[in-house]
This record gives C-alpha cells, structure tokens and sequence, in this order.
C-alpha cells in the first residue's frame, strides 16, 4: 500500500502539517472514524466465532466445545504477547504499524476462511489474537497523540467507540451474514473489510514518530507509579466482573422472562448511550464516570439476582449493564493513561496484558461458579466485584481527578 515512491516525501509532510494542524483546531473527525472502523472490525474478528459454533463445528467436523477455543484461544496471544511486542514496535512510526497490524488482522480472517479443518483455522486465529495484542496497545494512544491535551480524552473515546457499536450493531449483522451465506463468508467479509481500511488509514491517519530507543520507557519504569497500579487493579476487578457474566447473557435473559432479542437491544441502547456521554465529559470527569459505570453494573446484577420476576425491572437493568459495558475500553484507556507522562504504549501494553489475562480468568471463574452454584453465583460476584472496583476508585479519587 505504500507504492508510489515520489509520493512519500510530500506525504510524510503533508501528515506531518495534518497532525500539527489538529492539534490546534480540535478534533480530526475523518481520521478518528477510520480508527472507528477498525476498532468496529477488531471487536468483530475477535467474537465471529461465538455466533457462528454450530456452523463452524458442522463444517470442521469438531464438537461445539472445541470450537469454543477460536474464541478463547484469540485471548492469549494478545495478553501474551503485548508486552514484549510494544517494547520491540515502540520504536516505530505508528501509521506503518496499524497498517501491518491491519495486514495482519485481514491475513487471520483469510486463513480462517480457507482453513479445510480446525488447526489451521487456530492457526488463523492465533495470528488475529498476536496482531489484537499490540492493536490494542498503540490504538488509544495513536489517537490521543493526533489531538492537543484537552481533547486526548475525548478522541480515544471516539476511536474506541468501534468497540461497543461493533458489539451492538456490527457482530449481530455479521452473525446474519455468516448464518445466510455461510461462516466463510463472513470471515471473507471481515477480511476485506480490514483490506479496505487499511487502505484509507494509510492515505488518511497522520504520520506520528516512535520513540526513540535511548527515550523508551520500561515496564518496570511504569509499574512503580502508584496511581498506574491502583489503576491496573480496577482494570482486573472490571473486566472480571463484565466478562464473569457477559457470556450467560442468554441464560440472564431466560431468568428474566425476556428474549434475547430484546435483551441485546436494551444492551445495545445503553452501550451507545453511554459512549456518547463518555465522549463528552472523559477529560473533566473521569471519576465520576468510572463511578457511575461501576455502580451501573453493580445495580444491574443486583436487578438479575433478585428481581427476576419483573422483566420491565430486567430490561432497564440490561440499559444499565449496556451503560456499564458499553466504554469499558475508552475508560480503563484513560485511566490508565492518566497516570504516566510517557511510555504511553508500553503503559496500554500492560493494560491490554492484564484485560486479556482477565477475559480467561473471568472465563474459568464464571465456569466454574456456573457449574458448581448456579447462575446466581455468578450475578452475586459480579456485583461484589463491581462495587470493590467503585470503592477503589472512591478511596483512591487523586488518580482519577
């Protein structure tokens, strides 16, 4: 994609005058909706597989469980690998890394697409979940950095709004399509999908240096600043409690007398409604922010517990449990950005560590209370966990400010 040699230098400039020009007029809309799309398409070839199990087991002759791995599996390359992959591309011009990153997403779902039986289709996935790792790392930061201080907040938040969209509205239609025309197909259109923006972000993203090697910040360097710390831990006690219960969203709605249908509906509208009022206020009020989500989610287990014969009651409760899920990425982004001055990358390497890391443990917890208490363990730990993180938040408020 970068072809055109003589184009380069006038390019480099032109992006180069675009980022210094955006940080001095506000927000750069055209840039942020492409980083939209991509996050949209991420969170899409991150969850395809769980909509589409009884095709794709039908089609790789496997059981339903093992095709459950493309999905979980995808976790641990991306947890594994963030760390050490953004202390070695760190270095690098962020605009050719999203594009190799880019190449990287669309070159798993081809695989997927092709794959004639299950491990290379794994394989396939494992590049997606390498290609995730770092993705996540330099996304929310590449953003920030193509906007002034004021609105840093903000333009992550609109980039990392592909996030719950992708959730509400891009994997149902997604799922349709692999449904109507096949799984392939819909991995084939996820890879185009990924070829095409690729292509509009290298034409259209600014061009923003990396560090240079003697000015790298270390892990080590980030893990001593306390604030990072207490902000590392909500990202644990968050991501637990959503990712705990999110997968029983089905069961969740049976206990409530709704279809799922609706119940993903409701969801829907309080993740879009919470994004857009996230996006207005992240860079003045992030406490209250985390503190409204956080006690948002709390409320909404505590509705799915003990108030599960009165669906009206449950369908407030899933806008709730929307509102709480709906920024979880653009908050916990922002939190944990606030707390260093530099090593923004290698800050979000160890956040993404410490997400993915979570979604498995969420994932074997939520199993085993499931199996061995019912769903209603389930929804009480998801609530206790909901309001440890508040609490965090509350008693350690300087780092939020």
């Amino acid at each position: 994609m970068e072809a055109a040699g003589f184009f380069i230098g006038k390019r480099k400039k032109g992006c180069e005058l675009m980022q210094t020009d955006k940080k001095q007029a506000g927000l750069p809309w055209l840039p942020l909706m492409v980083m939209l799309g991509l996050v949209l398409l991420a969170i899409i070839s991150e969850l395809l597989p769980s909509g589409l199990l009884v095709q794709m087991g039908d089609d790789l002759g496997v059981d339903y469980g093992t095709v459950s791995y493309l999905v979980g599996g995808y976790a641990l390359p991306a947890g594994l690998l963030a760390i050490p992959m953004t202390q070695v591309v760190t270095k690098f011009d962020r605009r050719p890394l999203l594009l190799v990153l880019t190449c990287g997403f669309a070159l798993s779902n081809f695989l997927v697409f092709l794959a004639p039986n299950f491990p290379l289709a794994f394989m396939g996935r494992l590049i997606g979940g390498a290609s995730a790792g770092t993705f996540w790392s330099m996304l929310g930061p590449y953003a920030m950095d193509m906007v002034s201080s004021e609105n840093r907040g903000k333009a992550g938040t609109i980039a990392l709004a592909g996030s719950p969209i992708g959730i509400s509205l891009g994997l149902p239609l997604w799922t349709r399509l692999g449904q109507v025309a096949g799984w392939r197909i819909a991995f084939l259109a996820t890879a185009l999908a990924f070829a095409l923006l690729g292509i509009l972000a290298w034409r259209i993203l600014p061009s923003i240096p990396g560090q240079a090697t003697d000015s790298r910040v270390k892990p080590l360097d980030v893990l001593k600043k306390p604030g990072f710390r207490v902000a590392i831990l909500v990202v644990f006690l968050m991501v637990m409690a959503e990712y705990s219960v999110y997968v029983y969203i089905q069961l969740i709605s049976d206990r409530l007398g709704l279809a799922l249908q609706s119940s993903q509906i409701f969801f829907g509208v309080g993740a879009l409604l919470a994004v857009w009022i996230v996006a207005r206020l992240i860079d003045s009020h992030l406490r209250h922010l985390m503190q409204g989500a956080l006690l948002a989610g709390a409320i909404a287990m505590f509705v799915f517990l003990a108030l599960s014969g009165h669906p009206v009651l449950g369908l407030g409760a899933m806008v709730l449990w929307g509102m709480s899920f709906g920024p979880i990425s653009s908050l916990l982004q922002n939190s944990v950005i606030r707390q260093v001055d530099q090593g923004h990358d290698v800050a979000m390497s160890i956040q993404t560590t410490v997400f993915d890391l979570s979604i498995m443990g969420a994932s074997v917890m939520g199993a085993s209370f499931y199996q061995g208490l019912g769903l209603g363990a389930n929804l009480l730990i998801a609530m206790l966990l909901f309001l440890g993180a508040a609490l965090v938040v509350t008693v350690f408020r300087q780092y939020y400010e």
